[in-house]
């Protein structure tokens, strides 16, 4: 009968030096020239010493790590510059008083601090209304859009080129990739549109979460500026 570990009738099993070494994690201590003749077959088809191999784990991990902390940091530093424009964007609207003034708050800062290569602000109205801002039905933009409205939720993707076209008009051939926020007070007044030619633009969650808090912040400050605009041209028309 063989000797080989290997064969399960075998008394010392596989599972057996498996389990010894396991609960012996100090077993090669002292036994520096079995671990030089132990040989571990390597993909380039060459054989490695167990000590080799494990020097060559060790360099994968901490190459591994290396790349996910410069991740965080990266992460970091972009969560930091991100913070840093939605404060200036909302101190920036929060001294404009007339939407004028919060629209160019706005395409200041998407320009700017977050580097959007196209934007929208579209808001929803059966009505015309004199609004330094592009207004459409909202019945026409759920015929185009669909279920992006009603999902109430920031939608990032593609759209097909009706879709995108009727957002971004003569852009929309440079537009890859796109996120949509609706805004929502609490039903949907509207939706502000980013678009990139990156594809990996606005993919990551934190991105997404930044983008929703844009919306929900745009969205009750211009209900209140255009409540405040509406008050005024009524003020105005009594006085006549």
């Amino acid at each position: 009968m063989s000797n080989s570990i290997t064969e399960p009738e075998s008394s010392l099993s596989v599972k057996k030096v498996e389990d010894f070494l396991l609960l012996h994690p100090d077993f090669f201590v002292g036994r520096d020239n079995l671990l030089e003749q132990l040989k571990i077959p390597h993909k380039r088809g060459s054989a490695l010493s167990l000590v080799e191999r494990q020097l060559e784990i060790f360099r994968d991990r901490d190459a591994k790590l290396q790349d996910n902390l410069k991740l965080l940091i990266s992460n970091g530093k972009n969560n930091d510059r991100n913070f840093t424009s939605i404060r200036k964007l909302t101190l920036s609207l929060l001294e404009s008083r007339d939407i004028d003034q919060a629209l160019e708050a706005v395409n200041d800062s998407l320009n700017h601090d977050f580097n959007i290569e196209f934007h929208k602000l579209i808001l929803f109205s059966d009505q015309p209304k004199e609004l330094p801002v592009r207004i459409e039905s909202r019945d026409i933009a759920e015929s185009v859009l669909g279920t992006i409205l009603s999902d109430k939720t920031v939608f990032c993707g593609r759209l097909d080129e009706k879709q995108t076209r009727f957002l971004f008009g003569k852009n929309a051939e440079q537009i890859k990739y796109l996120a949509v926020a609706p805004l929502n007070f609490p039903e949907c007044i509207g939706i502000l549109v980013l678009g990139s030619s990156d594809k990996k633009q606005f993919k990551d969650k934190v991105g997404v979460l930044f983008i929703s808090y844009i919306g929900d912040m745009l969205c009750r400050h211009f209900v209140h500026l255009i409540h405040l605009s509406n008050k005024k041209k009524l003020s105005s028309k009594k006085k006549k």
